[in-house]
């Protein structure tokens, strides 16, 4: 694959394992200390809650409905976009 878009679950470990980019989706989970690591990932986080884990069980999934499609989307161009000619590269939309 040429990417992966996931939240922070084990398929995006497993690809970034493999080497594929990954563009990572955290909700309230630190992305520094538990996404993939290097220059060819992305990784998305709109907002953060620094509750540990006992204190947000069964917490809604605010901080992840807060990356909007069009962050996705983007951040998925800034991979697919990297080594090509600046001509060839896709126009947002």
């Amino acid at each position: 694959a040429k990417l992966l878009l996931g939240a922070d679950t084990g398929p995006m470990h497993l690809a970034a394992a493999l080497g594929t980019p990954c563009v990572g989706l955290f909700g309230t989970t630190r992305r520094e200390e538990t996404g993939p690591q290097g220059p060819e990932h992305v990784l998305l986080q709109a907002a953060y809650d620094d509750a540990d884990d006992r204190e947000r069980p069964g917490a809604d999934n605010w901080a992840m409905r807060r990356i909007t499609a069009p962050m996705a989307i983007a951040a998925c161009r800034q991979i697919l976009d990297r080594g090509q000619p600046a001509g060839e590269r896709q126009q947002a939309a």
